[in-house]
């Protein structure tokens, strides 16, 4: 990252003094050690505080995007849809009504959606195989 910003990518030691400890109240507490690599600290100190947020973002995001795919796996397929049977069809579409649905009210109906997908099935059938 230090070429692409014009930086310097070494940093110089900087004498630092002696950190004074602290009393422990507990046996099992550990003593913290200062940092006083400045390579260490530069990374400790920014490194991960950029990092570690945008990692557990991303894992967040696929997350989604996993649950998402479960749901809607049958719509990316729509070139496959004649080959796969009618019951599962249905089945797909009645899955999705019951995602889709939060306590009396349904975003969709899945035997209105059922039939969307068999006109769609049929039309895409006559268009490939009979232009």
């Amino acid at each position: 990252m230090a070429p692409e910003v014009d930086a310097d990518k070494n940093f110089e030691s900087i004498p630092r003094h002696q950190v004074r400890g602290r009393k422990r109240q507990f046996d099992y507490e550990n003593w913290d050690e200062a940092i006083i690599d400045v390579q260490e600290k530069y990374k400790v100190e920014f490194c991960y505080h950029l990092v570690d947020p945008a990692i557990i973002s991303l894992e967040q995001r696929f997350f989604q995007q996993q649950r998402h795919n479960s749901y809607f796996c049958f719509f990316y397929h729509i070139y496959e849809l004649k080959d796969v049977s009618s019951y599962v069809t249905l089945a797909n579409c009645k899955d999705l009504e019951t995602i889709l649905t939060d306590g009396e009210s349904s975003e969709i109906n899945s035997l209105e959606l059922y039939d969307e997908i068999t006109v769609v099935r049929v039309l895409y059938w006559i268009k490939i195989y009979h232009p």
